[in-house]
């Protein structure tokens, strides 16, 4: 099997969940003797981690990397332009170029006119509606995305990978394209590091206190009020339960304020973002992590982090990560409400100790399926079957000539 030459492509690079599955893809590709460039326009280097300080990455001139991460209004403005600019200056040389999020993939479909690369896109989501407190750059994105100009690019694709069923279905519904499941990589050797007591002691926890963690920017669609109203709901039956919020946003001085009108102000600390070098400690720390987010999710990493931290989790129904949720014993899976979450948090709290035993083999099913090395093995066998039929038919096109 030939080594091959992948160039990723991404917006931008932050601590979000598909840009490290992006980064993790290119640290992988590498160790198994392939080569890989991240093509995006700015790199937040304070919010990933150190390990992925030596990846390739391939930039505008620095003064505009600058403006890119710092204005969002010239993101909107000279964005995709830019993108599409180094995408095509760059694609010369790689057997694939690999879109992720959007308008990556309108990129990749203009530039493919131009290059010998096949088009595989990585589909973390596909988009339905801008929220109402959603960015200008955002809701631009989110109205191509349901016009026709969407649908002609993701038919230019040659491949799609979805994260989940529950993006498979959902790109067959929108595009009518079939496509490859491949569920996201966890980095298994960081999350499993955690020194829980160093954070409960920081954040003046009790050893014995019951501890909740949500993890997420603090935006509305993460639903942080139904981990608050949770938390709420359980005083009485979990008297010595917290809340550590990890993540920054523009909710939070929204969310503080509800936790003040429902009394649980004191049992919850917003710990702000946390340096993702570090957030394996805050897991450790954690009994019991709650993901209530689902709507714009394709398989949130926190649950699959979580359990590689030995942590189980209440993940929503219908986040994509409720699919291996039950089956594997990674999680409990509740509808995204308050009242389903309480039931579910006080049932896991009465059986602690069954939990344990579960998790695990859900540890080793996340260490032995959903490694960096797996998914990286299986992405270049998926690339390599696709660039080997994309190969087969310009020959035969060459024939008929």
């Amino acid at each position: 099997m030939i080594d091959m030459r992948l160039l990723i492509v991404q917006p931008w690079i932050s601590y979000r969940g598909s840009e490290t599955v992006s980064l993790l893809e290119a640290v992988y590709w590498e160790k198994l003797g392939g080569e890989t460039a991240v093509a995006c326009l700015f790199v937040d280097w304070s919010r990933i981690s150190d390990r992925f300080h030596n990846v390739d990455f391939i930039l505008p001139p620095v003064l505009l990397s600058r403006l890119f991460a710092s204005s969002r209004l010239i993101r909107a403005v000279l964005g995709f332009p830019t993108l599409f600019f180094l995408v095509l200056v760059h694609s010369r040389g790689f057997d694939a170029l690999n879109p992720h999020n959007l308008p990556s993939v309108w990129v990749c479909a203009l530039v493919k006119p131009f290059t010998k690369a096949a088009v595989v896109w990585t589909v973390h989501g596909v988009p339905k509606r801008a929220h109402p407190e959603s960015s200008l750059f955002e809701k631009l994105i989110w109205s191509i995305a349901t016009s026709p100009i969407d649908r002609w690019a993701v038919d230019k694709a040659d491949l799609v990978i979805c994260v989940s069923r529950k993006v498979r279905d959902d790109v067959k519904r929108r595009y009518g394209r079939e496509s490859h499941i491949l569920y996201p990589p966890v980095d298994v050797e960081r999350s499993a590091c955690g020194h829980g007591t160093i954070v409960r002691e920081a954040l003046g926890v009790g050893e014995k206190d019951f501890v909740l963690l949500h993890v997420s920017y603090l935006h509305p669609a993460k639903n942080v009020d139904i981990s608050i109203g949770t938390l709420a709901r359980i005083q009485m039956k979990v008297p010595n339960a917290r809340l550590i919020i990890v993540g920054g946003g523009p909710q939070e001085p929204a969310l503080k304020k509800l936790a003040q009108s429902l009394g649980v102000a004191d049992q919850i600390v917003f710990a702000g973002f946390v340096e993702p070098s570090r957030i394996c400690h805050f897991y450790s720390a954690a009994d019991l992590v709650v993901v209530p987010y689902w709507e714009t999710e394709g398989n949130p990493l926190v649950v699959l982090e979580a359990v590689s931290a030995g942590k189980p989790s209440v993940v929503a129904e219908g986040s994509g990560a409720d699919e291996l949720a039950e089956s594997e014993g990674l999680a409990m899976v509740a509808s995204p409400t308050v009242d389903d979450f309480s039931q579910k948090v006080i049932q896991f709290h009465h059986s602690q100790e069954a939990w344990s035993a579960k998790l695990q083999g859900a540890k080793r099913f996340v260490e032995e399926r959903l490694s960096g090395e797996g998914y990286a093995k299986e992405l270049r066998r998926l690339l390599h079957s696709q660039i080997d039929g994309v190969t087969r038919k310009i020959s035969a096109e060459i024939v008929e000539e």
